[in-house]
């Protein structure tokens, strides 16, 4: 089925979000007979998924076009250039570059007026596989999707040990395993949060006895995707001012080998034009943001994304905040192994990330699946519900139009309001 579904396009609709919901009964069948008879081996469970995701392998991506960036970025760092030093529609036209960039690569891109956004771990499989493959993209494609297969074997790997070290059950691991939202948006349609997810994990697996090897993990992280830097302040409360400082520092010194073959001072500023575009530029599929939307056109008239996307960093700035040295309940004074450092970070950086996510301007469906990879380590499960829910945002591009139905969004999260409430007053209850 994994095979039939990335061959799909997203302008399909109808067909590929039939076969979706097709694999989500099955997932949830597996979950429950593997909770039932699970033998206490996790080989089962590793050689199912690995298979799930093999045979999504020899696909081009269908659900998103950024994987034309990568090779263009490839291409440039293959031929000794730095990406994040151009942009696309100013260097097509000189012969220079012309000479390794097709100009059929370059209409397909879909940020040509932008500088690249992704850190080095992400350049420097692009460059790999375009060493490799130089005018082959199909091979290219291939070559970054298998990093990305192996990038999820190892967080599979980590979830099992953490799991383990925390006395969970093993079955819990199947939540992030078998996810039909994790396998076809990471090795399927090659996104790089597959890295995000290794290095937290192997961040919070070493955490307690190998604090040298746990900030390694922490740095490559933060080289997929600069996001997880705003997990740092968890660690402050639980390390202590010392401690902190010396991984901070090592973390800083990790992460600067790895922008070192990038390294220029106009890169910090182009990332950051780019990466402000998201939250002042880009609207997709959000909550919190589309309601504070439409109350500023009731009140004022007109979009106030500008205003909003400032605000709402800001409150997600506050929200770490009270995660980190308001919110008691994540430091338990029960002696038990799951409160180990590394645990509670898991927990922490989950409810971080939900925040983040509900206030963001835009959520496309892959931004979630980390908290498929943290769910086993916190009670609530409604990122499983939402990863169910997040592939029908692709509703937006029917027949190959581009127009968000705003309808499905309300659905989408109103099923979660809808979730939230019961579970809150069950709990009560």
């Amino acid at each position: 089925m994994y095979h039939v579904v990335m061959q799909v396009p997203r302008s399909d609709f109808l067909p590929f979000i039939g076969m979706m919901s097709f694999l989500f009964i099955l997932y949830a069948l597996l979950f429950f007979q593997v909770k039932k008879h699970f033998s206490g081996t996790y080989i089962y469970i590793v050689f199912t998924a690995s298979i799930f995701r093999l045979v999504t392998l020899p696909h081009l991506p269908q659900l998103s076009d950024d994987f034309y960036r990568f090779v263009w970025d490839g291409m440039l760092s293959s031929n000794g250039e730095n990406p994040f030093l151009y942009l696309p529609k100013d260097i097509i036209q000189s012969p220079h570059f012309q000479a390794f960039l097709p100009l059929d690569l370059f209409e397909k891109l879909n940020s040509p007026n932008y500088y690249t956004v992704y850190p080095p771990i992400c350049q420097g499989i692009f460059a790999f596989s375009a060493s490799l493959f130089p005018t082959d993209i199909f091979a290219q494609v291939v070559s970054m999707k298998f990093c990305i297969f192996w990038a999820e074997m190892g967080s599979i790997f980590l979830l099992y040990k953490l799991l383990k070290k925390c006395n969970l059950p093993i079955y819990l691991l199947t939540l992030y395993a078998f996810n039909p939202l994790a396998i076809v948006e990471l090795t399927g349609n090659l996104h790089f949060e597959a890295f995000m997810i290794l290095g937290i994990l192997g961040a919070a697996y070493f955490l307690s006895q190998k604090p040298g090897i746990s900030t390694f993990f922490f740095s490559i992280a933060v080289c997929a995707k600069l996001l997880p830097l705003m997990f740092l302040p968890f660690l402050y409360r639980k390390l202590g001012f010392k401690s902190f400082l010396i991984y901070t520092s090592f973390v800083a010194f990790f992460s600067f080998l790895m922008f070192l073959p990038f390294l220029n001072i106009e890169i910090f500023t182009h990332i950051a034009q780019s990466a402000g575009l998201y939250f002042h530029a880009f609207e997709f599929n959000a909550s919190l943001y589309y309601l504070l939307r439409e109350i500023g056109y009731l009140i004022f008239g007109y979009n106030m994304i500008h205003v909003l996307g400032k605000i709402l960093p800001i409150l997600v700035l506050v929200g770490i905040y009270f995660i980190a040295f308001r919110a008691d309940a994540f430091d338990s004074a029960q002696a038990s192994p799951m409160n180990d450092k590394g645990f509670i970070w898991l927990k922490q950086i989950f409810y971080a990330l939900s925040l983040y996510l509900f206030c963001a301007t835009t959520v496309n469906p892959w931004y979630a699946v980390p908290l498929l990879a943290f769910t086993p380590f916190v009670k609530t499960r409604y990122a499983i519900l939402w990863s169910f829910l997040l592939p029908f945002s692709y509703v937006t591009y029917i027949n190959g139009g581009c127009k968000e139905n705003l309808w499905v969004v309300l659905g989408e999260y109103g099923l979660l309001a809808i979730y939230f409430s019961y579970t809150y007053l069950h709990k009560r209850n």
